[in-house]
């Protein structure tokens, strides 16, 4: 049985991406694709042109690789048994908490979370204020989950 602590080290020690050859591989196939075009794209710059063995390309997806994704869902809005907050972003058993970020999205936006978690954050301040809603807000919802 794998233990899913030392999984979570490895990846964010960025392993996980450089564990599967076919990461290094991609990038030795991209690399060889871009030499007939060497004349229309110029200086290459990640990896650079120092970086040439297979070794050097591991090492360089070690130093550089990263998420590209925002977090998010990970303190999901729904009932005690489906979530971590309520509606009014309260933490489910933890008086005076609240959570106003992207982690209360239920699902991962489809865009950039930026703007929804800026939504997210006023809806929070209006509830702290004790500011509901506008009817018409409350009485149209503005997207269905599709599951």
């Amino acid at each position: 049985m794998s233990d899913p602590i030392a999984e979570l080290l490895a990846e964010l020690e960025r392993e996980a991406y450089v564990a599967d050859p076919a990461i290094a591989t991609s990038l030795h196939l991209a690399r060889a694709l871009q030499k007939p075009l060497a004349d229309l794209l110029g200086e290459r710059l990640n990896p650079g042109a120092t970086v040439r063995s297979r070794e050097q390309r591991v090492d360089w997806l070690r130093a550089t690789a990263e998420h590209f994704y925002h977090p998010a869902c990970s303190c999901r809005i729904g009932s005690p048994e489906e979530g971590v907050v309520d509606p009014e972003l309260r933490v489910h058993g933890v008086e005076g908490l609240r959570v106003a970020d992207a982690s209360v999205m239920p699902r991962v936006a489809s865009g950039n979370t930026n703007a929804p978690t800026y939504m997210i954050a006023e809806r929070c301040a209006a509830l702290m204020l004790g500011q509901a809603p506008s009817a018409a807000a409350a009485d149209q919802p503005v997207a269905v989950a599709q599951g």
